[in-house]
């Protein structure tokens, strides 16, 4: 379908009227003042170029938003959102938008980066490394104004979209605004996650569910999405930001550990299933760095009484070195750049400070207890 009378409104929105529904689009509304404007503007205009949904009956009525992405994978395909869901549209873009082709232009050639969780910690660190390395970022933030720095120092070589990765809708506009701005998605870090330090009987229901819904089951969805893109390409990166818990979990780390060995399953059956189409995976296993992970951004219970030996150490513990961590974040990225440039790159590899001193201990123990108890437990003779 190609849409017939664009305008751009406030620079911000475009409208077509095609007569039995709207389509409406916004590239890189991500600032509140533009936002708060957006129904104001799509009200105002379409009254100017006479459509019948030009006045506040408008705002009764649905809007009709095509994906680009879902035209290029699968053909097209129409969305349908209530004009109260127009948060949403931000993220949307229009393959026929002008200045799209021109960034399109503008961009080729360089490698374009969609990394999520870019608003702080090492989401942010990881961003501002790629892009001072010459490549383009998509990332997503949590709220308006993230990561506004990046914007200001990078310019136009970073996209940046409000988005959840626990919402597959703001996932899907996080995407389709990739492949519309940059034209592709070479690689692919899943970062956006936090930690969750707790007992395992001192955790609520609800926090279990959250913990896993963003680190776990966010990251999935993410993935699902962008690999039609990767397959369309036949080519890709992907990288899973696990962690040293992904290795070896320590007490008050059962539900983090958790989430984060199920990340590593996924990936590493991922891993085999794209072989043979052009995209690899590898998951990374960070130790500690200097970010807010285990500030504003970690979440914990109090620890029972029974546990306060366990647990309770450990949290102050982590609590102690907030702020202090040996690592520094912008180090991650450069390290990740090294695997997107290795022709065959590691599946699983740790990341210091501290992580491979911990995942070579796990491994060496693993192994001791396999020579051990392997022989003894055997249903079968062995050798």
């Amino acid at each position: 379908m190609v849409c017939g009378g664009i305008r751009d409104v406030e620079s911000h929105v475009l409208c077509a009227d095609l007569g039995s529904h709207l389509v409406a689009v916004a590239p890189y509304v991500t600032d509140q003042h533009c936002r708060s404007q957006l129904d104001h503007s799509l009200c105002r205009r379409l009254s100017d170029t006479g459509s019948a949904a030009g006045d506040e009956r408008y705002f009764s009525r649905q809007v009709h938003l095509l994906s680009p992405v879902d035209r290029a994978v699968a053909g097209t395909q129409r969305l349908t959102l209530h004009t109260s869901d127009l948060s949403h549209i931000n993220a949307y873009l229009t393959a026929q938008y002008p200045r799209g082709r021109e960034r399109l232009v503008r961009h080729a050639g360089r490698e374009v980066w969609f990394i999520t969780g870019v608003g702080r910690g090492l989401g942010h660190g990881i961003a501002e490394t790629v892009l001072r390395s010459g490549r383009t970022v998509l990332g997503t933030v949590r709220r308006d104004g993230d990561a506004a720095d990046l914007r200001e120092k990078y310019g136009d070589r970073i996209c940046l979209v409000t988005a959840d990765v626990t919402d597959q809708r703001s996932v899907s506009a996080a995407v389709a605004a990739a492949v519309d701005v940059f034209g592709r998605i070479d690689v692919l870090v899943n970062n956006a996650g936090y930690t969750l330090v707790s007992g395992i009987e001192d955790a609520t229901d609800q926090q279990i569910r959250d913990q896993f819904e963003t680190n776990t089951f966010g990251t999935m969805s993410v993935t699902r999405q962008v690999l039609p893109v990767m397959r369309k390409q036949s080519s890709g990166r992907i990288i899973m930001v696990s962690s040293v818990a992904g290795a070896s979990a320590a007490p008050g780390m059962g539900y983090y550990a958790a989430t984060k060995h199920a990340i590593e399953g996924f990936a590493e059956s991922l891993s085999k299933e794209v072989a043979d189409l052009g995209i690899k995976v590898s998951i990374v296993q960070p130790g500690l760095f200097r970010t807010d992970t285990l500030g504003s951004s970690m979440q914990s219970t109090t620890p029972s009484d029974v546990y306060e030996r366990s647990v309770g150490n450990l949290l102050s513990a982590l609590t102690g070195l907030s702020g202090s961590q040996p690592g520094d974040p912008s180090r991650l990225g450069d390290a990740l750049i090294t695997l997107v440039e290795e022709e065959n790159p590691p599946l699983r590899v740790p990341i210091d400070p501290g992580a491979t001193g911990s995942v070579r201990g796990r491994l060496e123990q693993q192994l001791a207890e396999l020579d051990e108890w392997g022989p003894k437990l055997a249903t079968e003779p062995i050798g």
